[in-house]
């Protein structure tokens, strides 16, 4: 069975720093419209959307045209949609879900208490369970998360999947459902699929079960957590191996800090061209990451041996 896992799209939300020309195109919902696509062309039996799949409320209707359209689009390939409510649309993802009421969008979790998939493989009659858990407002202990676990139902012999937004290792008393590993071990599932933390996590070998965060398909802002590769995760089960974790590199926007180095440049214009050097080849190791990379918003930093003045340096770097 092939999985495609993402999370906290944050429909609604426009892209930082990019002029209103370029805002649409490379928006959250022309993103989600592409993982859509990519779904389908890899005939994944499901998509997995682990919270903060709409910005806020006051997004509703902003929201509301491109995931109906991404779920019929699904829909028609015969993909279902299960999804988590994360911290910021708690309160708008059950209205949208009802109001798509489409059998293919399962919104797990809605009522506050742990609720259980059978999602069923395309191809054979493998069969595994997805269980997940939504926020219900804007905030959520641990123990509002936990109550309800060890009342679900679950069928032991089928390989299992959880669901869940949440601070993993974050501050105990935090208000966005602080996860301890502690808590994974006493719930053993065979992985879990998190939200809330929009850097993804690195898809290396670790010890069972596999947890990571997916982060978000494709930066939104200039901060830390949105910088570098971003993507969807294919999750691949296999009966004889488990479940196999790989990151897709295919958002078209990245957000990047680069510092450059100056060596000592006689002239402003020394100084520019050696920025301009330093930005292609940086350019290109990026692209060579992230195959389908069209646009990057860099924040530049310049360091270094340098005899011209730095107001006279800096403005002319601000021209260009």
């Amino acid at each position: 069975m092939k999985l495609l896992c993402t999370a906290d799209l944050h429909l609604g939300r426009r892209p930082a720093r990019l002029p209103e020309k370029l805002a649409k195109k490379y928006s959250t919902a022309h993103t989600w419209l592409e993982l859509v696509e990519t779904a389908i062309q890899l005939q994944v039996d499901g998509v997995l959307l682990a919270g903060d799949v709409v910005d806020q409320e006051n997004q509703y209707f902003e929201a509301f045209g491109p995931l109906e359209e991404g779920i019929k689009r699904l829909a028609a390939a015969e993909i279902p949609v299960i999804a988590v409510a994360g911290n910021h649309d708690a309160l708008v993802l059950a209205r949208l879900a009802a109001r798509v009421n489409d059998d293919f969008f399962q919104h797990l979790g809605g009522d506050g208490n742990w609720e259980n998939y059978r999602l069923k493989s395309r191809n054979s009659s493998e069969c595994i369970q997805v269980v997940g858990w939504s926020f219900t407002g804007e905030a959520a202990s641990s123990a509002s998360c936990w109550g309800s676990f060890e009342g679900m139902e679950l069928d032991r012999n089928r390989p299992t999947l959880g669901l869940l937004h949440g601070d993993l290792q974050g501050n105990p008393e935090g208000k966005y459902n602080p996860i301890a590993w502690d808590q994974l071990r006493a719930h053993p599932l065979d992985g879990w699929v998190l939200g809330h933390i929009h850097k993804p996590t690195p898809l290396t070998p670790q010890p069972s079960p596999l947890v990571f965060y997916p982060g978000s398909p494709q930066g939104i802002s200039p901060g830390v957590g949105e910088q570098g590769i971003h993507g969807p995760v294919l999750l691949t089960f296999e009966a004889a191996t488990g479940f196999r974790a790989e990151r897709l590199p295919l958002a078209r926007l990245r957000y990047q800090p680069l510092t450059v180095l100056l060596d000592d440049p006689g002239t402003t214009q020394d100084a520019i061209d050696q920025v301009h050097d330093a930005i292609r080849e940086a350019i290109r190791g990026w692209q060579a990451e992230t195959p389908k990379l069209e646009l990057t918003v860099i924040r530049l930093a310049v360091a270094g041996t340098c005899a011209i003045p730095p107001s006279e340096l800096q403005q002319a770097l601000e021209m260009l």
